[in-house]
């Protein structure tokens, strides 16, 4: 019984989140839940802890695949939660993938920017670019060739620099490219 009501409240965060922080003009925006920023926050102004009043960030926890981190939300605003980030524009992924991800992001703190022309997922975790200290985690695994970018999207803020990475990935037989896992 527990696991059912677990569930139904995993399902109606994700409606509330969508359904009031997005719609389906980027230009307006809901008074509810704050729109996050696409400004990524410096180190030192470390999100978790709420020294920042309107970016989003995550602890992570914990990688499920390549695609797909878990861990505690701070969303401006609201009360910290345990979620799902899916990595926007992040498709098939290597094995290697989920290594990297374990590696360079458990126990960390990651700022979260969200695309303009994203309004769901399919998969109930909160589609976004996801920043570290240093780098954007997504395009970092293109350009290295753990991931592929996915062809589930049409014109995201990022996309014509995701396909480039892809591009150059593939030229230079980096990662998948080069070990045979995609041609």
């Amino acid at each position: 019984m527990s696991r059912m009501l677990m569930t139904v409240v995993s399902i109606v965060l994700t409606m509330f989140l969508f359904g009031c922080a997005t719609t389906a003009s980027p230009h307006v925006r809901s008074e509810m839940v704050p729109m996050p920023t696409s400004e990524v926050i410096p180190p030192e102004e470390d999100c978790y802890r709420g020294k920042s009043s309107d970016q989003w960030c995550m602890q992570v926890t914990g990688v499920s695949d390549g695609n797909l981190l878990k861990g505690i939300i701070h969303q401006p605003g609201q009360a910290e939660y345990e979620g799902r980030i899916e990595l926007l524009g992040v498709g098939e992924t290597t094995d290697q993938a989920k290594v990297v991800l374990e590696k360079q992001l458990v126990g960390k703190t990651v700022w979260l920017n969200f695309d303009s022309n994203m309004t769901s997922s399919e998969n109930f975790a909160i589609p976004a670019y996801v920043f570290d200290h240093e780098n954007e985690i997504n395009m970092e695994l293109i350009e290295q060739g753990y991931a592929k970018v996915t062809n589930d999207f049409t014109q995201l803020d990022h996309e014509v620099g995701m396909r480039e990475a892809e591009h150059m990935a593939k030229m230079q037989k980096l990662g998948g490219w080069g070990d045979g896992t995609w041609k």
